[in-house]
Formats: structure tokens, C-alpha cells, sequence
């Protein structure tokens, strides 16, 4: 499984959002996520790739394809 579809599948399961909805151009605010939301699911990836993501990196976040091409490039 790719990171981009392991992302989609963890907001699926965290926030219980249809795949299908879900792309790489996909922001957070289309997901609904507050900040607070947010920041849980940054720690969710850390812990599942064994990574720390500081939270300068994590503020950038805006769509679900720039978590998945920082972890790409890595990883």
C-alpha cells in the first residue's frame, strides 16, 4: 500500500470519511478537521511510520498530498 492510500485509509478509520472522497488535493478543511483534530492525526502518522514531524512541518499542511510527499521523501 502506497502512503497516499495509507493516509486514506487512516482518516478513513480516525474520522470514518469515504475514500473515495479522499485525494491528494484534498484539504483538511474540506475534511472538517479543526486544528485539535488535526494535530492527533499528525501524531496517529508519527507513530505509525515511527517518525517525529515537527510543528513548523505540520503547520504547512493544508492537503492530504503533502503529508504523503513529505513521508515519500522520508521515508
Amino acid at each position: 500500500m502506497d502512503v497516499l492510500d495509507k493516509l486514506k485509509l487512516m482518516i478513513n478509520q480516525q474520522f470514518n470519511i469515504d475514500m473515495n472522497n479522499i485525494d491528494e488535493a484534498t484539504t483538511f478543511e474540506d475534511l472538517g478537521l479543526d486544528s485539535l483534530v488535526f494535530l492527533e492525526f499528525i501524531m496517529a502518522i508519527e507513530e505509525e511510520y515511527d517518525v517525529n514531524i515537527s510543528d513548523e512541518v505540520a503547520a504547512g499542511f493544508k492537503r492530504v498530498g503533502q503529508i504523503a510527499d513529505y513521508l515519500n521523501n522520508i521515508l
